[in-house]
């Protein structure tokens, strides 16, 4: 009786051969080119998503510290300041204390102050510079404040705008290419 062991023939070698490896290598390498500018863009409108809740949750913030200190405190922007900042600042009127200092390149991207590709401001007519008001927005101590915008993009030209109402009601809008939503 004779046995053959027919795995370690010579007919039949398991495995693949180096042009089926070359063409999986090569589908791979096809899908990478097309997928990582992708996530790339996506990357950074995540990361401008990011400041912009951020900037969002520290205006709320400021005003609630405002009505709870009973004093009147603000949020200075800096858009001359490269990549950008703004402050928080208690007693603005008085002393002036920077509470904390934000700065964007926290977010590693580049998150600026600027109105990118939006066409004209939130209310419509064309802009007139990169904030208003054009230092920031002050909380009273019952919880008005200044009203007025400030819009952030990143180099994809992705716009919000994050403003307040004078009533102390803070606003997001993104610009969509034709117009602002909210």
């Amino acid at each position: 009786m004779k046995l053959i062991n027919k795995h370690f023939s010579p007919k039949f070698q398991p495995g693949f051969s180096l042009m089926e490896l070359m063409v999986v290598i090569a589908i791979i390498g096809i899908l990478s080119g097309i997928a990582l500018p992708n996530f790339l863009s996506m990357r950074a409108d995540s990361m401008l998503r990011g400041a912009v809740r951020e900037l969002v949750g520290n205006i709320q913030k400021t005003r609630m510290n405002s009505i709870k200190n009973n004093e009147t405190w603000a949020i200075k922007f800096n858009p001359g300041n490269i990549p950008g900042s703004y402050d928080i600042i208690s007693d603005p009127v008085g002393a002036n204390n920077i509470e904390k200092t934000i700065i964007f390149q926290a977010h590693k991207t580049d998150v600026r102050y600027g109105t990118g590709l939006a066409g004209n401001d939130i209310n419509g007519g064309t802009f007139t510079g990169l904030t208003a008001p054009v230092n920031g927005v002050t909380f009273n101590p019952n919880g008005t404040c200044t009203d007025g915008y400030v819009y952030l993009s990143n180099s994809r030209g992705t716009v919000y705008g994050i403003g307040t109402l004078v009533g102390g009601v803070v606003i997001l809008r993104q610009w969509d290419g034709s117009q602002w939503e909210n």
